[in-house]
């Protein structure tokens, strides 16, 4: 599973978030949660705030972005 973190409020004094995560889970547990797709916060600002993540039939992800206002689709190329 594929999780959007939105990010801190710009009110609070240190921003956290700002991602997409990666859920591991085996039947009802959580077994691993890992950075996937990282970099919209750059130290103390962001350029973007990551909101929802949908998968496509063909496997790749859309994930939107509330502060850009922009849809990413990444997609896996093989070699």
């Amino acid at each position: 599973m594929f999780l959007a973190e939105h990010g801190s409020s710009i009110r609070h004094d240190k921003l956290v978030g700002y991602d997409v995560l990666r859920v591991v889970i085996n039947g009802e547990n959580v077994t691993k949660v890992e950075p996937f797709i990282t970099g919209w916060q750059q130290g103390p600002t962001f350029w973007g705030r990551p909101v929802d993540v949908a998968q496509l039939p063909d496997g790749s992800l859309l994930i939107s972005d509330d502060f850009s206002g922009t849809i990413y689709r990444l997609s896996y190329v093989g070699i």
